[in-house]
């Protein structure tokens, strides 16, 4: 299992909701974040994540990201791979490079 982290721009007037994610490099592509409740360590799912007009959303380590399952093949560092983001309808298509640790 990996992780994948970026950061997302939106230039547009309006938000941009991301609906789902998915890879032909990966079985399952998830929306998850990364929170600590009473002192715990948890992984949660999330069915959207929103990129707020004229705005940011980071994926990085402890926070939001994409939890890529079940790889075709083994990826190797330095690798880009293709992460499709679904925004109700319409795709971006983005290269998520494979590093050995988080940025």
């Amino acid at each position: 299992m990996l992780a994948g982290f970026a950061e997302l721009v939106n230039s547009g007037p309006a938000p941009v909701i991301i609906d789902r994610a998915d890879s032909p490099n990966f079985k399952h592509v998830m929306l998850h974040e990364s929170r600590l409740e009473n002192g715990l360590a948890r992984m949660v799912p999330h069915a959207t994540l929103v990129v707020p007009a004229g705005g940011r959303l980071s994926l990085a380590p402890g926070g939001l990201h994409l939890m890529l399952h079940e790889p075709q093949q083994a990826p190797a560092a330095g690798q880009k791979l293709p992460v499709i983001l679904h925004c109700g309808g319409s795709e971006v298509s983005a290269e998520f490079e494979i590093r050995s640790e988080a940025p």
